[in-house]
């Protein structure tokens, strides 16, 4: 009799167990598959702003690339991206996103008046240009890391390089 009962209670244990794990594991892929997403929307719009401000940085004038510079993907996934990004790559993003918006207000200033860059507006681009293209770079490392931490070796790899980049900070 106590067989059946301690049979039952194991299986329902059992049977718990693999559901709650089933379920989280669903539920950490689908967290996952936002997170890429919301990263690659972002860095595609990114690349897009780096291919318009481009020829400014380069020679101070507007490129065959045009349109307005947005980074409304920024917007519309700014929970996914911050409850995964570090602090210090959110602060960033962020920082990126106001300074677009920044250059965005130059360039409609310049269509609308239809003037020249002053040198303040150029030194914007360059600044603005560079931290951009670093948040591109970073945001790209960070979307690559994730995508092999799924498998047993990408986890190791992930775990190895996280305490690698601990101990170069702590040096």
């Amino acid at each position: 009799m106590w067989v059946g009962v301690v049979s039952a209670i194991v299986g329902v244990l059992v049977g718990a167990f693999a559901t709650v794990g089933t379920t989280w594991i669903l539920t950490r892929r689908a967290e996952r598959r936002t997170w890429r997403a919301a990263t690659r929307l972002l860095a595609m719009e990114m690349y897009r702003v780096q291919a318009i401000i481009a020829p400014i940085r380069e020679s101070g004038r507007l490129g065959p690339e045009k349109g307005p510079l947005t980074v409304d993907s920024f917007d519309r996934h700014a929970l996914a991206l911050a409850q995964d990004l570090s602090f210090g790559l959110w602060k960033q993003v962020e920082g990126t996103v106001l300074g677009v918006r920044r250059l965005d207000g130059i360039l409609a200033e310049s269509h609308q008046s239809r003037k020249e860059f002053s040198p303040q507006d150029l030194a914007d681009f360059e600044r603005i240009g560079a931290f951009l293209d670093s948040t591109v770079s970073e945001l790209v490392r960070v979307t690559r890391g994730r995508q092999s931490v799924g498998t047993v070796a990408g986890w190791v790899r992930a775990v190895l390089e996280r305490r690698s980049v601990k101990k170069r900070t702590e040096l």
